[in-house]
Parts: structure tokens; sequence; C-alpha cells
């Protein structure tokens, strides 16, 4: 049951989220930016906010000046204005001071809301990065990974539920490759290592945010399409390599034998879900700013 102790935490908790934009802007007195900063320095959830805040506005001074149409602008202006005729405001208790305080800061996200809007329109902020996958060094773990099945668990290899999305970390690998239904699941940093009903059969993927550069990848390879993606497939050191893009994301797909039936398998793993937008519009100001 929630009790109003409960309400009274949680708007507390939203007014001190709200103080870090403040902070920020510079709005709070000594005594309470003081009180902000230490709880900063000592969640951290607040500092998480706090430098998430700060670099998108960082990023955000920085942008090129970008005229938006008089009506948007004006619509800004009419709602961040008080009614004409309106006069001084009359003295009145902490609540209704922190009203308006709220309702100026979601009139400053409006509005910077509206000019993120026009970078994006404008095409200054890219789609996303363009990455070549370092297949060498994927090729690498891949055979280090099959080298020691079963996975040792002390060894930076947690064995995971392939049905977990959460506990994949988002990554899908194939139930079956032709008869052979999968036996388990590893993860270890940024891959994911599955193994099969026959013996020495794994497959390993590896998942990065962007798109290729197809023109810096290896010669020897061709390019194909696998259910309509574009994608690249080629061989190193006895081991068969596939590149495939697909909503902005880059799986590199790394197996030794039973080529048709791995690349079936590979064909009918559904596609990564697409990157936010909230990801794609800070991810992009951040590279456009020399941000990481």
């Amino acid at each position: 049951m929630t009790t109003g102790h409960d309400f009274d935490e949680r708007f507390e908790r939203i007014d001190r989220f709200e103080d870090i934009s403040a902070l920020l802007d510079g709005e709070l007195d000594p005594a309470r930016a003081a009180q902000v900063e230490g709880w900063i320095a000592t969640d951290p959830e607040a500092r998480a906010e706090y430098e998430s805040l700060s670099a998108v506005r960082q990023a955000l001074r920085g942008l090129p000046p970008v005229e938006p149409p008089i009506d948007l602008a004006a619509a800004v202006d009419v709602e961040a204005l008080p009614p004409v005729g309106v006069g001084a405001p009359t003295a009145a208790g902490p609540t209704r001071v922190r009203r308006h305080r709220r309702r100026r800061r979601y009139v400053a996200v409006a509005a910077g809301a509206v000019v993120v809007a026009f970078v994006v329109l404008a095409g200054v902020v890219p789609a996303a990065d363009t990455v070549v996958p370092p297949l060498t060094a994927f090729a690498a773990r891949h055979e280090a990974m099959v080298a020691q099945e079963p996975m040792p668990t002390d060894d930076g290899f947690a064995p995971v539920d392939m049905h977990d999305a959460e506990a994949m970390g988002g990554m899908v690998v194939p139930d079956a490759v032709g008869p052979m239904p999968a036996q388990s699941a590893y993860l270890s940093g940024d891959a994911v290592h599955a193994t099969y009903a026959a013996q020495g059969l794994g497959l390993s993927l590896f998942e990065q945010q962007g798109v290729v550069d197809w023109s810096a990848m290896p010669d020897g390879g061709e390019m194909t399409d696998i259910d309509g993606a574009k994608a690249w497939h080629g061989e190193m050191d006895g081991m068969e390599v596939v590149v495939l893009e697909r909503n902005d994301t880059v799986v590199t797909a790394i197996f030794q034998g039973h080529t048709d039936e791995m690349m079936t398998a590979i064909a009918e793993m559904p596609a990564p879900p697409p990157p936010s937008m909230w990801d794609r519009l800070t991810g992009g100001i951040r590279r456009l700013f020399g941000g990481s």
C-alpha cells in the first residue's frame, strides 16, 4: 500500500533531480547549491544524472545557430512568457515557488528539444558511427572461446540463459543450427558464444553500434545479401566470418563448419532493435564535438 509518506519521498526526490538542472543553470542560492553538490558527490545515480546533463548542455552550447521557422519560434516565446496584463507575482509560499520554477524548466526543456530537432532536420547530427570490425581480433577471441569449451566461469565467461534478453545484453543467438539445438551460451564482454549439439561447433557473435565501412573490408571475401540486409562473407585462418548490418547495428558472426546450416541460422536471427531517438541525439551531438 502506498502511503502519504511514500508520495512525499517520491516528490522530494523529483525535486532534488530538478535541483541538479537548477545547479547547472546557476539558479540555486549558495546554501542550496552546497547541499545539491554534496548529494551528487555521495549518490551514484545523482552523479550520473549530473554528468549526463552536463555533457548534453556543453554539446548544445557549441552548436551553430539554427534559425527556426517564425511560427514555431513564436510558439515557444508565447509559452515562455506570461499572459499580457498579468502583473508582478504576489508573495507565495514554497509550494507555489516550486511550481513556477518547474514550469520555467519545462519551457526550457521544450526549447532545448526544439533546438535539437532542428539540428537533426538540418542534418548536423550524423545518424551513426562508421565502424570497421576488427576481424583479426574477433577471430582470435572466437578461437580462444572454442578451445575452452565448456567455458570456465572464472575466466571472464558468464553462462547465461540465451532466452533472457536482459542477461544476453540484448544480443540474440540462433536456437538451433539445422537439426542441432543450442546447448549453452556464454557472455564475455561485448561477445556471446553459443555451442551446439555437435562436437567443436561453436558460434561467436560480436556486436557494435554503427554502420560498416564496407570499402575497408579485407580482400578475399564477398559482398552478399542476408535476408534483405547487406553483408560480407569471408574466411580467416579456417574460420568463416560474416559481417551483417541491420538497424545501425553491426553483428560479426564467426564459426567453423556446417556452413549452409550456419548461414541459414544467421539469416533467421531477428534484427536488433534500432537505437532510441535519445541515443541518436546525444551520441550524434557528442561525436560532432569530439566527445566519446
